[in-house]
């Protein structure tokens, strides 16, 4: 067995063109379809998955692995919002949505 730092032995592997083992975690219900179009396209599941990422990878505009950016607010130190929880301001959003639909409504 090679006593060789992992990097170093991944960079060989990688240079040399070879393959390398990884673990990924996938939600059971995109596995399946995963698996269910590999075969339908008469693929492996592991060329469909590196077809998959070769094509995200090379995209000339590329989707944004994060949301848009949300303005900055400046609010005071005593704002009642600082010490809600996330449950709090989304009970309270609901709340004046409905109170808004409620009057609009008439």
């Amino acid at each position: 067995m090679c006593t060789a730092c992992p990097c170093i032995l991944l960079q060989l592997c990688i240079a040399a063109g070879a393959t390398v083992r990884t673990t990924i975690d996938l939600p059971d219900d995109l596995l399946k379809q995963a698996k269910i179009c590999a075969v339908q396209r008469g693929l492996t599941l592991r060329d469909l998955v590196a077809a998959g990422l070769r094509a995200e990878l090379t995209r000339t505009n590329p989707t944004p692995l994060v949301g848009p950016r949300l303005p900055a607010l400046s609010l005071p130190a005593d704002a009642p919002v600082l010490r809600m929880s996330p449950a709090q301001i989304s009970q309270a959003l609901h709340l004046e949505e409905a109170t808004s639909d409620a009057a609009r409504i008439g």
